[in-house]
């Protein structure tokens, strides 16, 4: 009710605003292709709410419940403490309506196999209905183009060349966004281990194990509690979406020299890092992590696996992969009204009310009823 309220007021204010209510029992397709899209279960929209802002071949999905945070009041009800739907759903028109279009720019001479899989067709989708635009640039030796926001390396399976790692640092170095998924094959060097060390991130020894979230494949295991929530890039998947993760390579993390850094995706506690050798055991372990740089603007993202079979529907990697390149791109989250707390009257009656309100309601206004019903009949008697 207080959300409807809000797009009611925002397309009263702009009649291009178009509003279509659904019932999720009436619309089944609509939760089941909405929820494989943005990589969440059908029960939880069906039984959450949802909300989608769309401009042409651009969507963004707000879950109902993200649009306030709950609590109890004074009298220890349950009520909405924080309310933020006019400044979630400002940033979700003014993401889809942009103007501009920023451009990921994936390598792909360096074994990338996404890039040459059937996966890539969907990444593609994905990206363009976040407002993204996505092109190939081969192995970038040659430079990268000014017009790349970002450029992505994706599992490489041969290291980049020289010539690549230069193009990709002066990219950098201008304040462009990198993207660095490592391949399978433990200790692969990608090529980029430098560029990475300037902005706080690194690839570690061994491979992550985590046998009490394993999925049924050896190395293979998934999180929906491992998700940071003070990053934007992982914030929404926190305890509701599940990422997959086959032989991920530890990501390690300094936050040092105008760089902060962070993790992205942890291993749960009983994890241990592998390498070959009885396992060593390593506590809740980052398998994904972010940085920016405070002196060049440049964001980094690295995961030490995750782009491979992982990207299959069954996992929610794939908006993963796209929220980390939208971020890595330079966007800013649009932030036009704070949070704020509903307006709420309660009437409080303490005992001695309820007892005056009982006698008041049940027993004073009949009778008083009862005494003028006979006031008028006796006096139309008299008439």
């Amino acid at each position: 009710t207080e959300v409807e309220g809000v797009l009611l007021r925002m397309q009263a204010a702009q009649p291009l605003l178009r509003l279509s209510f659904l019932d999720p029992l009436d619309a089944p397709e609509v939760v089941a292709s909405s929820a494989r899209d943005f990589g969440l279960a059908p029960s939880e929209l069906a039984e959450g709410g949802m909300l989608v802002v769309a401009s042409g071949q651009r969507q963004s999905l707000i879950e109902l419940l993200d649009l306030a945070e709950f609590g109890t009041d004074d009298l220890g009800v349950g009520a909405i403490s924080s309310f933020v739907a006019e400044e979630a759903l400002a940033a979700a028109i003014a993401k889809v309506s942009a103007g501009e279009t920023p451009v990921v720019c994936l390598t792909d001479a360096n074994g990338e196999a996404v890039v040459s899989s059937p996966t890539y067709a969907e990444l593609e989708r994905r990206l363009i209905r976040d407002g993204l635009a996505v092109t190939r640039i081969g192995d970038a030796r040659g430079g990268v183009p000014h017009e790349c926001r970002v450029v992505a390396t994706l599992a490489p399976r041969v290291a980049l060349s020289a010539d690549s790692q230069r193009a990709i640092a002066e990219h950098v170095a201008r304040g462009g966004g990198l993207f660095v998924a490592a391949a399978r094959e433990e200790g692969g060097a990608t090529g980029l281990e430098l560029v990475l060390a300037e902005l706080g991130l690194a690839f570690a020894s061994g491979v992550v194990v985590d046998p009490n979230a394993e999925i049924g494949q050896p190395f293979t295991w998934a999180t929906s509690r491992g998700h940071s929530v003070d990053h934007p890039v992982s914030r929404a998947f926190h305890d509701r979406r599940t990422t997959v993760w086959h032989a991920p390579r530890p990501v390690a993390i300094a936050s040092e020299g105008g760089v902060v850094a962070q993790a992205l995706v942890r291993s749960s506690a009983a994890s241990t890092v592998s390498s070959g050798e009885p396992g060593r055991s390593a506590g809740a372990t980052p398998v994904a992590g972010a940085s920016s740089s405070k002196v060049s603007g440049a964001r980094a993202v690295v995961w030490g696996a995750g782009v491979g079979v992982e990207l299959s529907p069954m996992s929610s990697n794939m908006q993963l992969l796209v929220a980390s390149l939208s971020w890595a791109s330079g966007r800013e989250q649009v932030s036009t009204a704070g949070d704020k707390r509903p307006n709420t009257v309660r009437l409080v009656l303490d005992a001695r009310d309820r007892v005056w309100l009982f006698v008041l309601c049940i027993v004073l206004l009949p009778v008083a009823y009862l005494v003028a019903g006979g006031l008028l009949w006796w006096r139309r008697r008299r008439v």
